[in-house]
C-alpha cells in the first residue's frame, strides 16, 4: 500500500512538473479500506482523508483532537443511494431525516469540512436529501438555527406551494420514520451471509404477527391518506 501511494505521487510529479503536494489529493476510508488507516497505515499529511457513512447513514469514525491537525484536512463521503452487500438501497430516500442532519453534524462538529462527497444514483427520488446536505455544507448553522422540520417544510414550499407544504412535509415525515424502524428493501432480513457470501441461511422474521399487522396499517394509512389528498386537492395532515 505505501509502494502504492508513493507511486501514485510520483505519477503527480511528474505529470505535474510540481510537487505532489501542490495537487490535491484525497484516501477515502470507505469499506474495507478503513480497516488499513485503522491498522495504522497513514497517508502523507498534505492528502485529505475522507471518513465514510456505514451505508445505513451512520458515520463510522471522527479523527480525533491529533488528528485534525493534519495540512490536508478532512472529508466526509456519504450515501443516500448504496449499491452492495449485504443489501442495496436506491428505490426511494429512505435516509431519515433527523438522522442524516444529526450525523452531518456530529461530522462537522469534529472538523470533517474541508471536502463534502454525496453518492447519489438516482438524482430524482433523492431530491432533498441532496438539498439537505448541501445546505449544511454551505452553510451548516443557517439550518441548525432553522431546523430540521421547517428546512424539510421549505423544501415542500418551493416545490408543491407553501399551501400544501406543511401536508406534503408531515408525508414525507411518516414515510423517513417508518423507514428508519426498517428500510423496505431490507425487508429480506431473514437471509444473512455466510462466511464465502455464497450460500445463504434462512431464519425467522424476529418480530410478532401483531407488530407485523402494525407496521402494515401504517404504511396503509400513510398510502390511503396520499390517495385521499391527491383525489381531494387537500385533506387533515398528520
Amino acid at each position: 500500500m505505501e509502494r502504492i501511494v508513493e507511486n501514485q505521487r510520483k505519477i503527480i510529479r511528474q505529470v505535474t512538473g510540481r510537487p505532489a503536494k501542490e495537487t490535491p489529493q484525497v484516501w477515502a476510508l470507505y469499506k474495507e479500506v478503513q480497516d488499513y488507516y485503522d491498522a495504522g497505515f497513514r497517508v502523507p499529511d498534505d492528502v485529505t482523508i475522507l471518513v465514510s457513512d456505514d451505508n445505513w447513514g451512520d458515520i463510522r469514525r471522527v479523527p480525533n483532537a491529533e488528528e485534525r491537525k493534519r495540512k490536508g484536512g478532512w472529508g466526509i463521503y456519504y450515501h443516500v443511494d448504496y449499491v452492495g452487500a449485504p443489501r442495496n438501497s436506491k428505490w426511494l430516500n429512505i435516509t431519515q431525516t433527523q438522522q442524516m442532519y444529526e450525523q452531518l453534524s456530529l461530522a462537522y462538529d469534529f472538523g470533517i469540512e474541508k471536502l463534502w462527497i454525496l453518492n447519489v444514483g438516482d438524482l430524482k427520488p433523492m431530491e432533498y436529501p441532496i438539498s439537505l446536505f448541501m445546505d449544511m455544507a454551505w452553510d451548516i448553522s443557517k439550518v441548525r438555527k432553522q431546523g430540521v422540520r421547517a428546512h424539510l417544510e421549505d423544501f415542500a414550499a418551493r416545490n408543491f406551494g407553501q399551501e400544501k407544504a406543511s401536508d406534503i412535509a408531515s408525508v414525507l415525515h411518516e414515510h423517513y420514520r417508518l423507514a428508519f424502524i426498517r428500510k423496505p428493501e431490507h425487508m429480506g432480513n431473514t437471509r444473512d451471509y455466510e462466511k464465502d457470501r455464497i450460500h445463504w441461511v434462512v431464519k425467522d422474521l424476529p418480530w410478532s404477527l401483531s407488530y407485523i399487522e402494525k407496521r402494515l396499517s401504517e404504511y396503509k394509512s400513510l398510502s390511503d391518506w396520499c390517495e385521499a389528498y391527491d383525489a381531494s386537492g387537500r385533506e387533515d395532515a398528520f
